[in-house]
């Protein structure tokens, strides 16, 4: 009797551990050990909510609503709106950046998308991506940028603390940004742009909400 009920026993902490880890995975991040090492790609749903703001208390906040997908130029991304300013957002079903549109005209676009995220990521992963930026009016730069995530951190916003990946993207050996991913809010909680000449531009996770 005791031998049986060993195996049972054996059998429903085999059937936890089971369901830990495939929840791990749906969720986006596996941990080993309690760590978190590896970020594998999460999925947007209908609804998903994220509110920023700049690090700058003259600048309002800014919302993106996951309102549907649908294609932008043959490419099928995700639409997220912020109705306050009338503004679409184009973003990959790998989440990253495609095109931003403002009542109905495209600000900038990127050929092919800026690829901010590499799936999976893991600390000392780098990738060198070559894009285009396409604005409504004036040049069109080839940016050839390099990226990589340097480390894993602890990192508290307005919305919360969260276990981020800290991403960097070099553009000619110089850092352009800063970036902290979070597999627990699918996205960005924390983003620095550093333009040479210009004050850099600090955003932060306010709220959010992701099925």
């Amino acid at each position: 009797m005791i031998e049986g009920g060993e195996m049972k026993g054996e059998g429903i902490f085999l059937s936890l551990l089971l369901i830990v880890s495939t929840s791990l995975v749906v969720s986006g991040c596996v941990k080993v050990e309690h760590e978190v090492v590896e970020a594998t790609r999460p999925e947007w749903k209908i609804g998903d909510y994220w509110e920023f703001r700049y690090k700058d208390p003259k600048v309002k906040s800014y919302t993106m609503k996951l309102l549907e997908k649908k294609e932008f130029e043959g490419t099928m991304c995700y639409v997220l709106v912020d109705e306050e300013i009338g503004a679409e957002r184009y973003y990959t079903l790998d989440l990253n950046n495609k095109a931003l549109v403002v009542g109905g005209g495209v600000i900038y676009k990127y050929e092919p998308e800026v690829r901010h995220l590499d799936w999976p990521l893991w600390v000392g992963k780098k990738w060198h991506h070559s894009y285009v930026v396409i604005p409504a009016i004036g040049r069109r730069p080839r940016v050839e940028a390099d990226f990589e995530v340097v480390r894993i951190e602890k990192v508290r916003v307005p919305a919360g603390r969260f276990i981020a990946f800290k991403i960097i993207q070099k553009v000619r050996g110089r850092i352009l940004r800063e970036m902290w991913y979070s597999p627990e809010v699918k996205f960005f909680i924390r983003y620095k742009t550093d333009f040479k000449g210009r004050r850099p531009i600090k955003n932060e996770l306010l709220e959010y909400r992701v099925q």
